[in-house]
């Protein structure tokens, strides 16, 4: 029934919203400015769930990788200007996976809206918009540099 899923939906929703307004407060910021990032760190979140399953995999099975550090802007303070950085990660087959993702999900998204199941669209776009975007940040930052290993 509709009341089933709102309520499902509600419930599925409300510890990561929470926990990002709070972790937001604490830091001191107003928890109303906050909302309109909600759903950037929430397709965030889900986009790195490739690149987290590959990290949980090579544990499980022990195998060794390399460490290799998180392309940052170098950005220091709040007003000062993005740098851009001088090194990135290796891109091999992860963002193909997510770009593969994204498809996926986005032939979801027009089945649920074929389909009028409106309950399933916003999850599914959220899916489908981070799996596309972190997909394409990686090639763009790919193609733009030639990559180089972390020693």
């Amino acid at each position: 029934s509709m009341l089933f899923d709102v309520i499902a939906f509600v419930l599925m929703t409300a510890s990561f919203f929470t926990f990002y307004l709070v972790s937001q407060m604490d830091g001191g910021r107003n928890w109303r400015d906050t909302l309109k990032y909600l759903p950037l760190m929430a397709a965030v979140g889900v986009g790195l769930a490739v690149n987290n399953a590959k990290a949980v995999l090579e544990a499980l099975f022990r195998q060794t990788s390399p460490f290799v550090r998180t392309p940052k802007l170098g950005a220091v303070g709040r007003k000062a200007a993005p740098q851009r950085s001088r090194y990135h990660a290796f891109v091999g087959l992860q963002p193909v996976v997510e770009l593969a993702l994204g498809l996926y999900f986005g032939v979801i998204l027009y089945t649920a809206v074929h389909y009028r199941a409106w309950m399933g669209v916003p999850f599914t776009a959220l899916f489908f918009v981070a799996f596309l975007y972190i997909g394409t940040l990686s090639i763009r930052e790919h193609l733009a540099r030639p990559a180089t290993r972390a020693a």
